[in-house]
C-alpha cells in the first residue's frame, strides 16, 4: 500500500505512465491499457475492465485468488503487517 500512496502523490496533476504486473497498483488510474504480445488488447478503467470478460478480468481474478490463498495459508503474516 505504500507504493500506491506514493504513486498517488507523485501523479497528482500530471500525466503518468505506470507499468505494473501487480494490478492493485493501477486500480485508481483513469485508463488502463492491457497489452498482450506487444499489442493493446483492452483499454478502460479498472471497473469497466473487470465488468467485461477479457484479459484484464482473468488476470485480476487470478491475482486476487492468489492473494486470498496466501492470506489463508499464512494468517500470522496478516497480523504482524508483513
Amino acid at each position: 500500500m505504500k507504493v500506491v500512496k506514493a504513486l498517488a502523490r507523485l501523479k497528482e496533476g500530471k500525466t503518468t505512465i505506470i507499468v505494473s504486473h501487480q494490478l492493485s497498483t493501477v486500480v485508481d488510474v483513469d485508463t488502463i491499457y492491457v497489452l498482450s504480445k506487444g499489442e493493446i488488447v483492452e483499454s478502460r478503467s479498472h471497473d469497466q475492465l473487470v465488468s467485461r470478460c477479457g484479459v484484464y478480468r482473468r488476470l485480476w481474478r487470478t491475482q486476487n485468488q492468489q492473494q486470498q490463498n496466501d492470506d489463508e495459508q499464512f494468517p500470522e503474516m496478516m497480523r504482524v503487517g508483513i
